[in-house]
Formats: C-alpha cells, sequence, structure tokens
C-alpha cells in the first residue's frame, strides 16, 4: 500500500511476504540527508529496527527489508514506520531526553528524602543500640538488644522486596513506594553505623563529666554528641549516594523513578531511548559518587 505523509510517500512492493522473504520498499518526498530509519510497528506499541534508509539528493530511496522469524509469531498484521529525523530551528531538546531528565530530578530527590528521613529515625536506634550509653540493667538490656534486633531484621530484608510490596499498596510507578523501602533501608544501615560509631567514641569526656555528677542527658549532649557529628554527616551524604543508584534498581520493579521509564522502554524494545537514560543513569551517579566523596573527606 502506499502511505503519504506530509509530502513524503512510502510504498510497499508486496502487501504480504512469508518469513524469510525480502520485502521491497520505496519512498519518495524524503528530506536529502535526513536521518531515516525503517521500524516495525508491533501490536503492543514496541518498535522493532528494520533497518536504516539513504534517500538521494531528489528525496527517494529503494532498499528490502527482512521478515524475520520472530515476527512470525505475533498473530496481527503488522505495519512498516519510516521514521524522518532532521534539524528544524534551533537545537532542542528530545522527548527520551526530557523524559530523562526528569526522571533523574524524581530519583535524586526520592533518595535524598530517604537518606533524610532515615537519617533522623536512625538516631534514636543509634543511641538505643550503643552498648557504651545503655544501662546493664533489666530495662536498658531489652532497649538495647530490641534497637539491635530490629535493625538486623531491617537489613536481612532485600530492598527490591520492600519496594514490591510498597509499589503494589501505593500504586506502581508511584515513587512514594521508593522512597518508603529506601527509608526502611537507610534507616536500619544508618542505624548500625551510627551505633557503632557512638560506641568508638573517646570514653574520657563522658568519665570526666559523670564525675562532676552530670546526668546522662547531660553527657550526651556535651560529651558524646560533638564527636559522632562528623561520622554521622559522612555517612548521611554516603547513603545520600548509595540511595541514588538503589532508587535505579527499584524503579524496575515498579517504585518510581528513571529505573521505572527504563524498564518501560526497555520492554517496548526502544532501545535508542533506553541508551539516553543509561547515559544519564551513569553521568548522576558518577557525579554523586565525586561529590560526595569530597564532602565526606572534608567532614572526616
Amino acid at each position: 500500500a502506499d502511505v503519504t505523509i506530509e509530502g513524503a510517500t512510502l510504498t510497499l512492493a508486496a502487501s504480504c511476504a512469508d518469513v524469510g522473504d525480502s520485502l521491497g520498499v520505496a519512498g519518495a518526498g524524503v528530506p536529502p540527508g535526513a536521518s531515516s530509519r525503517l521500524r516495525w510497528i508491533l501490536p503492543d506499541g514496541g518498535r522493532l529496527s528494520a533497518g536504516r534508509v539513504r534517500p538521494a539528493e531528489d528525496g527517494t530511496f529503494a532498499t528490502t527489508v527482512d521478515v524475520r522469524p520472530m515476527l512470525a509469531d505475533v498473530g496481527t498484521p503488522l505495519r512498516l514506520e519510516l521514521e524522518v529525523a532532521r534539524p528544524v530551528g534551533r537545537l532542542l531538546p528530545s522527548e527520551p531526553l526530557r523524559i530523562t531528565l526528569s526522571r533523574l530530578v524524581e530519583t535524586i530527590l526520592m533518595a535524598l528524602m530517604a537518606a533524610t528521613i532515615g537519617a533522623v529515625l536512625a538516631l534514636p536506634l543509634a543511641f538505643l543500640g550503643a552498648r557504651n550509653l545503655m544501662p546493664r540493667s533489666l530495662p536498658g538490656n531489652a532497649l538495647y538488644y530490641g534497637a539491635r534486633t530490629f535493625m538486623n531484621l531491617a537489613r536481612a530484608i532485600e530492598p527490591l522486596i520492600l519496594a514490591v510490596v510498597f509499589a503494589a499498596w501505593v500504586g506502581v510507578g508511584s515513587p512514594f513506594g521508593g522512597i518508603l523501602a529506601l527509608v526502611i533501608v537507610t534507616m536500619a544501615n544508618l542505624g548500625k553505623l551510627f551505633s557503632e560509631a557512638v560506641e568508638n567514641i573517646d570514653p574520657g569526656p563522658m568519665e570526666a563529666l559523670q564525675a562532676t555528677g552530670a546526668t546522662r542527658i547531660q553527657v550526651i549532649r556535651f560529651a558524646v554528641v560533638p564527636q559522632i557529628v562528623p561520622p554521622f554527616l559522612a555517612f548521611g551524604i554516603y547513603f545520600w549516594d548509595i540511595d541514588v543508584r538503589m532508587s535505579t534498581i527499584l524503579g524496575f520493579v515498579g517504585a518510581g523513578g528513571i529505573g521505572f521509564i527504563l524498564n518501560e522502554w526497555m520492554r517496548l524494545t526502544r532501545w535508542s531511548w533506553a541508551a539516553v537514560a543509561i547515559l544519564g543513569i551513569v553521568i548522576v551517579v558518577t557525579a554523586m559518587d565525586t561529590i560526595s566523596a569530597r564532602v565526606r573527606a572534608r567532614l572526616v
């Protein structure tokens, strides 16, 4: 059949073909020098590349496309698409680039919210799970072992499992499900790191304040907190970096962010769009790793 759109005409040599045949395709009215490619349109909306074409100076081209065996299992008639891309006017970001940038910002903000909330919730766990701060009495031991058990159990659950549960709860594709999963993972891991930092502080200031009759709250405020602020900030920034990378993977199970749209593009075989998302992930992760390393070095 002949199809004409905005002056460009695509003509097929036959309306049907068997697997393994070569189908002749001709076109006219294509802007010379334009980047053109042929693609099969699958019933689910996906695209399968059928090759590139190079139009002549008069805007015509003639080529053949192979009917691949995988197209025989589709079960419904297929359409052949001619994609023509040529620069018009000023340089603008492409649609996959715009979507990728917006999803990357969403991913970074997801990780920032999870790291911030998780760090705040990890603070009480850190003090309750520090052996040098909890009294060796029945209530003190109960709080200490309770905090340690909770952190160990939360760290034992895979983030992907949490993301699947929360995505089913709040809706597939919603970033809120990913934030909830990251908050639990961040809280448990930071709680363990914070508590170990508290246990490794210099006991001298604590003993000096206790000798003067200071209360436990005063000891924690004036002897413990000043020693743990730098490692706490360093660990928090470090887990923001980790949460950015982790949120990319959680998106594959419907937890939002760049991973969710990357999974959709791969499922629809939009490989060039997926490549833009992967490149964006690499750039963001590299930048986050470099920035967080420098900030941690200054803090510690």
